[in-house]
């Protein structure tokens, strides 16, 4: 699911990391690895030190309080039995997608966001719901309910229009469509914007023989 997204976001910068395999120049940024301890916090039920990661761990507590008992939460990206995986075949290609937490009954998935909300990553947030509802359809033999992003810095809450709009789903699915066609054919042209320099490869991105 990353790398479609990832292609999305930059052909060229996918090009770089999948193709090429170059690992980024620089550590995780401090904005990852505050949203790795949150992360992990909510899974795992522990306090955090620092006061602003405290009070977004206390926003999703307030939301499971509100939600099904019996979550299904994830644990790392590195344990191989991660219960929030989920493994399975997207429009022909293989993929993988994680909840953060997810139910089965009722059919409800999750997804914590560290930032706020914004209206022009919603698509992101469409393609992300349609790939694990695929994959929890082939898990578990039913689609979700709804797909939930909640936005950790102020509570808000998004929910996916895909599952349950026919002609959102159909933008989603041909969105997908072209990044599997785009990566096939090698279209990894540069997608210039302002965020550019905050990139892990931007230091590449002059250099990269397209």
């Amino acid at each position: 699911m990353s790398q479609i997204l990832d292609y999305r976001n930059c052909p060229l910068a996918y090009k770089v990391r999948y193709v090429l395999k170059v690992e980024p120049p620089c550590p995780p940024s401090e904005a990852m690895k505050r949203g790795s301890r949150v992360h992990a916090a909510i899974a795992n039920g522990s306090d955090l030190a620092d006061p602003g990661e405290m009070a977004m761990f206390e926003r999703a507590r307030a939301f499971l309080k509100t939600a099904p008992p019996n979550g299904i939460f994830e644990t790392s990206y590195e344990d191989t039995n991660n219960p929030g995986c989920r493994i399975g075949n997207l429009h022909g290609i293989p993929a993988v997608g994680i909840f953060d937490v997810h139910w089965i009954h009722p059919p409800l998935g999750v997804d914590w966001k560290t930032g706020r909300f914004k209206p022009r990553h919603t698509t992101q947030y469409e393609i992300q719901a349609y790939v694990l509802n695929e994959l929890y359809h082939q898990t578990y033999g039913h689609r979700l309910d709804a797909m939930r992003f909640v936005f950790l810095q102020n509570g808000a809450i998004f929910d996916a229009r895909c599952l349950s709009e026919p002609k959102s789903h159909e933008v989603v699915a041909a969105e997908i469509d072209a990044a599997i066609a785009g990566i096939a054919a090698g279209a990894f042209e540069r997608r210039v914007r302002p965020l550019c320099p905050h990139c892990d490869w931007w230091p590449y991105c002059k250099s990269v023989v397209r």
